[in-house]
């Protein structure tokens, strides 16, 4: 979350305008303390010690539903957590429990492709930049679309007879030897870097990046804990 470094989880903490009073009120203390000050001070200094400890043994210290639903909202932390569920239960949930039934039937009809068992995956790609590149084989000359494999066709929402496929790609490693596998991006990424792109959301290049993190935190969280998603899929994260 704040990339390795102590200052910078240090700032999220305690805000740097509160370092300066915080300095004044210990270095006033300890000036006091030393002019004999002692008897005096213990007791302003004992009694919201005790009253901190007293809150935090009984949680008072952790704010409301209502408090922490204004937090959210203010400072778009659902963003994330919400396309990362949206993801997996319009999408994911419906395309993974199929996945290895698909390739096994697309190895049937092409015995020479897809002979390696462990690439029988949805390979997830999640650009932490969140910039999407629609055409692979642009991004990348050792990527070759091969072909697509066979239709999901569902009725959802309303609409009829809707389609769900996915694209085979060819990649080739640095010993120009191909691995066939089924890749994609994780669409809704696309919309975090919109979003960053439009005054209205008020959403910078920093918020995107921690957003495009929790994203992927939450829907690793969340394959993690799906039965029927196990072992047909693979999240890729990088910058």
């Amino acid at each position: 979350r704040h990339q390795g470094s102590f200052w910078r989880a240090l700032g999220a903490c305690f805000p740097w305008r509160w370092h300066g009073p915080m300095l004044l009120i210990c270095a006033m203390a300890y000036v006091a303390l030393l002019d004999g000050e002692k008897q005096l001070l213990s007791l302003p200094l004992g009694l919201p010690s005790l009253c901190q400890l007293l809150s935090l043994a009984l949680g008072l210290h952790k704010p409301s539903a209502v408090e922490m639903s204004e937090l959210a909202e203010r400072s778009k932390q659902n963003v994330a957590h919400g396309l990362a569920w949206s993801y997996y239960v319009g999408y994911l949930k419906i395309v993974l429990p199929r996945m290895k039934e698909t390739m096994e039937e697309f190895s049937r009809a092409n015995p020479t492709l897809l002979l390696r068992r462990g690439t029988w995956k949805l390979h997830i790609l999640v650009p932490l930049s969140c910039d999407i590149i629609d055409d692979l084989e642009k991004a990348d000359s050792n990527i070759q679309y091969l072909t697509d494999l066979s239709e999901t066709i569902l009725t959802k929402a309303g609409i009829k007879n809707r389609v769900y496929k996915h694209s085979l790609y060819a990649i080739k490693d640095e010993d120009n030897k191909p691995w066939h596998c089924v890749v994609e991006f994780a669409a809704p990424l696309q919309s975090l870097y919109a979003m960053s792109q439009d005054d209205c959301a008020a959403f910078g290049r920093e918020e995107r990046l921690e957003q495009a993190k929790l994203f992927y935190r939450t829907l690793e969280e969340i394959l993690r804990g799906s039965k029927e998603c196990r072992g047909t899929y693979r999240l890729i994260a990088y910058q």
